[in-house]
């Protein structure tokens, strides 16, 4: 026999009651929740400033037509260099908007190239009467204390016998080395070494007696040389020295010279000056060393050092313990703008004219 409770209709009523009330109840809350959240949003969004990108307009301006330039005529006059050309393009970009961020704007200054030339015999300053001086493609050298500033060097070096006496022969070779090795790889040079004959630098020589012999030259040429009117001259044509670059090969090859090239007899200025001259192009700087005289030096150095100063070519001297060799080594010096050094016997140096 099982018992069932029976609910009042009292009961079922409050019960009916209590559920409708729950269901209001959870329905105003669910509408409020919603109501919150619709306001919260609408807070957000009228809090939030929506900042649109700036637009970046950007142009070209239009290039102007080359306008053609006449070459002005050169005068001794000094004139202003004109001013720079205003046709370099620029970009400018313009915005909508500030920023909190500048922008630089940069400007550069360009130097107009000058026309201006001096009114001496050769270019102005740059050139400097040597043919390139401190101009473009020059570079920096010595020889016995003398510095230069120059493209191309020759050394015209004094091999002769009597540069056996008081330790010059190896004053010589030393100097020489250090300013062969020093030399900057754009520099170009030539070496040509003298006494009775004249010869560059790694040419092989057959003495054949005092007075006569052979040279040959790269190529397996051969110049016959023997004393002429005043010196020692080649019977065959005049030979002609070729520049060599600086390379590390090149100069390795020419302290081998340096060191190895024996003495031989003979001193006479007039045919190693020609060669170096002759050279093309000519020398921005001759460095001359001897250590004697041979023939009327006084009329070699007027005559080398007029052909020197029209090709714009410095003759840097040095007398290496030699007192009589002075007064022509200061007239090739002194005519071209060049220096003069004297080597004394115990190795000092003595600087006589400072050169240009």
């Amino acid at each position: 026999m099982s018992i069932h409770a029976q609910i009042s209709e009292e009961a079922k009523a409050a019960l009916a009651a209590q559920k409708r009330v729950s269901s209001i109840s959870s329905i105003v809350i669910a509408i409020l929740a919603c109501f919150l959240l619709g306001l919260i949003l609408f807070v957000i969004a009228m809090t939030v400033e929506v900042k649109n990108p700036p637009q970046i307009i950007s142009y070209n301006p239009s290039i102007e037509e080359t306008q053609t330039i006449d070459k002005p005529e050169v005068t001794n006059e000094v004139v202003k260099p004109p001013s720079a050309p205003s046709m370099s393009m620029a970009r400018v970009i313009a915005s909508s908007s500030s920023a909190n961020v500048s922008v630089p704007n940069p400007v550069s200054d360009v130097e107009a190239p000058s026309l201006d030339f001096s009114a001496g015999d050769d270019f102005g300053e740059g050139f400097d009467g040597a043919g390139w001086g401190e101009g473009a493609g020059a570079a920096a050298a010595s020889f016995f204390g003398q510095k230069v500033e120059a493209q191309r060097i020759a050394y015209v070096i004094d091999y002769s016998m009597s540069m056996k006496g008081k330790g010059r022969d190896e004053l010589m070779r030393k100097e020489l080395t250090k300013a062969i090795k020093e030399l900057p790889s754009s520099m170009d040079y030539q070496m040509i070494y003298f006494a009775g004959p004249a010869w560059v630098a790694g040419e092989k020589l057959d003495v054949k007696s005092r007075k006569a012999g052979v040279i040959t030259a790269d190529g397996g040429r051969k110049y016959d040389y023997g004393p002429g009117e005043d010196d020692w001259r080649s019977r065959s044509a005049m030979k002609r020295a070729q520049w060599l670059k600086a390379s590390s090969d090149n100069v390795a090859n020419s302290l081998k010279h340096v060191k190895n090239t024996p003495l031989i007899f003979g001193t006479a200025w007039e045919v190693p000056l020609e060669m170096a001259l002759s050279m093309e192009p000519a020398p921005d700087v001759i460095y001359f060393m001897t250590d004697g005289v041979g023939g009327d030096v006084n009329k070699v150095a007027n005559e080398m050092s007029a052909k020197a100063k029209e090709l714009g070519t410095k003759i840097n001297t040095i007398a290496m313990m030699e007192p009589s060799a002075q007064g022509a080594l200061t007239i090739l010096a002194k005519n071209t703008g060049g220096a003069f050094t004297i080597v004394e016997a115990d190795g000092k140096r003595k600087q006589v004219i400072k050169g240009k």
